[in-house]
């Protein structure tokens, strides 16, 4: 965004290595309205300590601020909100549930907080064999990448008939991209800044299909 005014309330919160994310692109923030108005030209990080208070945040609408997440999406991000959600969205790594419905979204997690698992162990591994479809037929080709918090990346051929198998994958959430010729896909998926995609890597086998939307 290019302000108009010699001022800007828009700050950086961090700049992870994208793979460092394990709460998720989509629940974790990137540039939030800061409270107070920065130079422009002189873009300025905002300083967070989970043991001291929020830095004030939205200084245009009266408390409310838009914050654009990693996944690229902006969400405005009501004065309401509780502190600890407001905290969870900040950290990219904490594993806090979180409850995006005070946002007003709909929360995946919600139904996994509910029920949770046993914790994951660093270290263990887990194998991913699905299929990937655009537009209700299986995607011809190309190639699918996990994206973990572990250093490398996990990639495999997309076969003829749309199915795919990763194995060794590091447990913990994945981004995930998928890159072909032989479809017009969305340009973002292939981008791992931009793709939506992604999935909670368990140990051992597992299947995750992936419906590629145009």
């Amino acid at each position: 965004m290019h302000p108009t005014g010699p001022d800007s309330r828009f700050e950086l919160f961090f700049c992870p290595r994208y793979g460092s994310i394990i709460d998720g692109t989509s629940y974790t923030l990137f540039v939030v309205e800061g409270g107070e108005p920065v130079p422009w030209t002189k873009p300025a990080d905002l300083p967070y300590d989970p043991k001291k208070p929020v830095p004030r945040l939205g200084g245009l609408f009266d408390g409310d601020f838009n914050g654009l997440f990693c996944d690229g999406s902006v969400h405005l991000i009501p004065r309401t909100a509780p502190e600890r959600l407001v905290r969870a969205l900040i950290t990219p790594a904490g594993q806090e549930p979180v409850d995006m419905s005070h946002i007003g979204l709909p929360d995946p997690r919600r139904q996994a907080a509910a029920h949770p698992e046993p914790p994951l162990v660093r270290g263990q591994k887990g194998s991913v064999t699905a299929r990937v479809t655009y537009r209700g037929e299986p995607l011809a080709g190309g190639v699918i990448t996990f994206h973990t918090a572990e250093p490398g990346d996990w990639q495999t051929q997309i076969g003829a008939d749309g199915r795919y198998s990763v194995t060794d994958v590091p447990v913990g959430y994945a981004n995930i991209t998928v890159r072909t010729n032989k479809a017009a896909i969305p340009e973002r998926l292939g981008n791992v800044m931009t793709s939506t995609l992604g999935c909670q890597v368990k140990p051992g086998k597992q299947t995750h299909d992936i419906d590629l939307e145009p």
